[in-house]
């Protein structure tokens, strides 16, 4: 879904920039496309171009009304037929469009080139009747499209910094537009990194930042921002927010966006617990998908369609659809989409008890979300299996051959027999010890691939799930024998400003730092992870409540002071730490974990580089719109 996700984000964009920026002529042929002909229905639109310009310029507006509209069914036969002209886009147009076609066909590797070809042609070519701010424009567009592929190719600094700076290029000459475009792709680069309240920040301030005029920019800005608010927010305001933009794409016969939206429909619906209407939904933008013909599309709309299915108890459709998917994304770019295909396939193939395929789609879930590693787990393990079950097979045929040869000496050959009986219990042990050697190996795998699924990979501590789940085991024990037990939060202070000043690197580098800190500190009893992107966890069980405040005060001290003798790149580093100690009266691990938040969030308050002790005489004020305003810990 990601995937879907990005494509409808930078489709609109732009294609209104095509519109505007292009010369006119003295045939007025990009009137067509002016603010309220950008509003007129597709239909009428593509009417008006081929029934009132010439051949080349109805090629050329043809190519960018699909282009809109993400019609690649309908632009990619146009291609080879656009013509180029001394202008800023007959320069780069053809190669642009070209890039595009294999940008949103999930091939990003082939996609990058030719978007390099456009940017290249536009720098070089001697243009007539040119502007330097025009050819300025038409450029940032090309670099805002390739910032974009680069994400998709897990290049994310890269994208983050190219948009930041299309961002403050089109500020600093008021193309609004653009300027709003560049703040929602970076809002749709932190999605991408599961940043979503950065997301939703980018996207409100997207949708302030375009004209009025541009309705189908807010409409898109509408549906990213349900997306965002489903996950931290209200759903009942997402599905307003969705429906509002149904509406829009509806009225202008954009079925692209439609089928992305009827998509985004059935998925809220679904975790609304209401699979007949996700059901209902996800037939609808099933129908418009394969009408397009869009192979990510598709795969990404019949993930969703097999989820929707089994959910209502159709386990035979689910699982064609499920490796309808998988086969459509196998041999793309399209890493997101690989892991959502395979991974969706495996958890529908171990419901239907076919455990060696589900193992091997699991596995290939793993590989896309690894970035394509080396060591691929999968392969590994399958290569064994098959030398494993060569050599039973020939040991097999070699053990017929030796019963034979026994049989036929049984008579006159008594002792060679005992030989031949030594010589394949020998064979039968050798066999026997590469079994235990291959089994062996297969729980290595396992168990490193355990690893993985358990530990956070940039800093090597436990991550979210896995140290959720050993505080619920000792809260049970805590609540249990009555033992002691605190749990402590943790937070970077001024975090955001790091990566913004001194790039994400800097900020990973940060977090390695105190992660290995941390883990110093602890006791070989206690247990920290990390949580979300600068917040860290820990659990400390048979820890009285004196000796946590102890513990979080010379975690804090050590820290800061620490930043400072190893002379770190960023400076200081400081971190605000809250801390809630077990009572009788809390129910289970979450509250304990919600009050140490709030906790933190008074430290964060008061000035921050400070431990701060949960205390129930905060004020309630306080205690509901930390209730309202963060999602709960679960």
């Amino acid at each position: 879904m990601l995937k879907n996700i990005a494509m409808l984000v930078t489709k609109y964009g732009l294609a209104y920039y095509l519109l505007f920026f292009l010369p006119a002529n003295a045939n007025n042929e990009f009137d067509l496309f002016s603010a309220d002909n950008q509003n007129a229905p597709f239909i009428k639109t593509r009417m008006n171009i081929l029934n009132s310009l010439s051949t080349n310029e109805r090629t050329t507006q043809l190519a960018i009304l699909y282009f809109q509209y993400n019609r690649i069914d309908l632009l990619q036969p146009l291609l080879k037929k656009i013509p180029t002209s001394p202008t800023i886009a007959g320069v780069s147009l053809k190669p642009f469009l070209q890039g595009y076609v294999h940008y949103y066909s999930g091939r990003y590797s082939q996609a990058k080139p030719y978007f390099k070809k456009a940017a290249n042609q536009l720098a070089h070519e001697h243009l007539v009747s040119e502007t330097d701010l025009s050819k300025d424009k038409w450029l940032a567009i090309i670099n805002m499209y390739n910032a974009m592929n680069n994400a998709f190719l897990q290049q994310y600094t890269e994208a983050i910094k190219q948009l930041a700076n299309i961002r403050v290029q089109a500020e600093g000459h008021g193309w609004k537009t653009l300027y709003a475009k560049a703040d929602y792709l970076l809002g749709q680069v932190h999605y991408e990194l599961k940043a979503y309240e950065d997301a939703l920040n980018h996207f409100n301030r997207a949708e302030a930042s375009y004209p009025s005029t541009d309705t189908l920019l807010i409409a898109e800005a509408m549906i990213a921002r349900a997306q965002m608010i489903n996950i931290v927010g209200s759903r009942r305001k997402a599905f307003e927010l969705l429906d509002k933009a149904i509406e829009t794409f509806e009225q202008r016969g954009d079925i692209s966006s439609l089928a992305f939206g009827y998509l985004l429909k059935s998925y809220f619906f679904s975790k609304d617990n209401q699979p007949g209407k996700a059901l209902l939904w996800i037939e609808k933008s099933v129908k418009l998908r394969e009408q397009l013909g869009n192979d990510i599309d598709i795969a990404n709309a019949y993930v969703h369609y097999s989820g929707i299915l089994e959910e209502n108890q159709l386990l035979a459709q689910s699982v064609i659809f499920a490796k309808k998917a998988a086969d459509l994304v196998e041999g793309t770019d399209d890493i997101t989409g690989q892991w959502d295909a395979f991974g969706n396939l495996a958890m529908i193939l171990h419901a239907q008890e076919k455990y060696k395929s589900a193992f091997e789609y699991m596995h290939k879930a793993e590989r896309a979300l690894l970035n394509k590693a080396r060591l691929d787990i999968t392969t590994e393990a399958a290569r064994l299996n098959s030398e494993f079950s060569l050599e039973i097979e020939k040991l097999k045929n070699q053990t017929l051959d030796d019963k034979n040869a026994l049989l036929q000496s049984k008579l006159a050959l008594e002792a060679q027999k005992q030989k031949l009986q030594n010589w394949t219990l020998m064979v039968l042990s050798i066999a026997l010890m590469f079994i235990i050697a291959v089994v062996f190996l297969i729980y290595y795998l396992y168990s490193k691939n355990r690893q993985l699924a358990i530990q956070d990979p940039l800093t090597k501590l436990h991550n979210r799930r896995y140290i959720m789940n050993i505080g619920k085991q000792y809260f049970t024990i805590c609540k249990r024998y009555a033992t002691p037990m605190t749990v402590v939060m943790l937070d970077i202070d001024n975090f955001k400003q790091v990566n913004d000043q001194y790039g994400h690197k800097e900020g990973d580098n940060v977090l390695v730092f105190i992660a290995n800190l941390c883990k110093q500190t602890l006791r070989s009893s206690d247990f920290v992870g990390r949580i979300g992107g600068e917040e860290f966890l820990f659990i400390l069980p048979n820890t009285t409540e004196a000796k946590s405040v102890q513990f979080a005060q010379r975690l804090c001290n050590d820290i800061r002071e620490s930043s400072v003798k190893q002379n770190q790149a960023v400076g200081c580093i400081t971190v605000s730490l809250g801390l809630a100690h077990y009572e009788d009266f809390y129910q289970d691990f979450s509250e304990l974990v919600n009050s140490a938040d709030i906790a933190l969030y008074q430290a964060k308050a008061n000035g921050r580089n400070r431990v701060t002790q949960f205390d129930f005489n905060m004020s309630k004020a306080l205690l509901e719109s930390e209730n309202k305003s963060k999602p709960v810990i679960a």
